[in-house]
């Protein structure tokens, strides 16, 4: 049996409406930086991001809640 190859890369994921399962992501700390990137990549392809950040920002198109996530409260 063969086995598919699977290229993964920038232009290389389904369009939203292709894909099939979608997961809801949060990231903590996505205000800027990797975290930032990450959650712009996910929303574009689909799924659901929540963002939590100190600073209340995070990229377009995400949830961002604000917060603390070393805050015992």
């Amino acid at each position: 049996m063969g086995r598919d190859r699977i290229q993964v890369g920038p232009g290389t994921w389904p369009a939203p409406t292709q894909r099939r399962t979608l997961v809801k992501l949060t990231i903590i700390g996505g205000s800027k930086g990797t975290g930032a990137k990450l959650a712009s990549l996910a929303q574009a392809a689909g799924h659901e991001v929540t963002v939590l950040s100190r600073s209340g920002q995070g990229p377009e198109g995400v949830r961002v809640l604000t917060g603390d996530a070393g805050d015992p409260a």
